[in-house]
């Protein structure tokens, strides 16, 4: 089952009547600057967790001796969870390094109008260790999926399995690629659009 973290839109209209309410209480309002770093800090944690999750599930179908087919669908479908976790991670890496220009909105509602209009610019982002080791993790997870398939490929000839493994394997592939563009370029712009 493929969960994604929750539209921008919904949440920012949570914030914006959590503000109002704290408005109406004198209490000062969160900004929007640590609304947005906040949201990339949830997203962050949200696919760390799903990536753990699906290296259990990895470790837990390479015990079984499946059949060929099996094999090769049960290794789509993480691969395929395991391209949003890692979509998902390097946006909120890229949301962490946005540079917010000397405009610093208000509210929740003008940064998105901010964005809207202008489009986000990015600076250089260095990635933390933490970061760098759940890159390094998401890779691990990819190769561990190529492994899966290549030994669905070797017990079978079969046409659907071929193209189940290969499919696979390319997400695999991708996310190989999008966790060594985030360590090596710092920019993701190119990365992720």
């Amino acid at each position: 089952m493929q969960v994604s973290a929750p539209s921008f839109a919904a949440t920012l209209k949570l914030v914006e009547r959590e503000a109002a309410r704290k408005d109406a209480a004198d209490e000062p309002a969160i900004s929007a600057q640590d609304f947005i770093r906040s949201a990339a800090e949830s997203r962050k944690q949200f696919s760390q967790e799903r990536l753990k999750a699906l290296r259990e599930q990895m470790t837990t179908l390479s015990l079984f001796a499946m059949k060929p087919a099996a094999m090769a669908h049960f290794s789509s479908q993480m691969a395929k969870e395991l391209e949003g976790a890692a979509t998902d991670f390097a946006r909120s890496v890229r949301t962490l390094g946005e540079d917010r220009r000397s405009f610093v909105p208000e509210t929740p509602a003008e940064a998105y109008q901010d964005i809207a209009e202008t489009g986000p610019t990015f600076e250089r982002y260095s990635l933390t260790d933490e970061d760098r080791e759940t890159a390094a993790s998401f890779t691990a997870a990819a190769r561990q999926i190529e492994l899966l398939t290549d030994n669905a490929l070797e017990r079978s000839r079969e046409r659907g399995v071929i193209d189940t493994a290969t499919k696979a394997r390319t997400d695999a592939r991708g996310v190989i690629e999008l966790m060594n563009r985030l360590d090596g370029k710092g920019y993701l712009e190119a990365v992720i659009r």
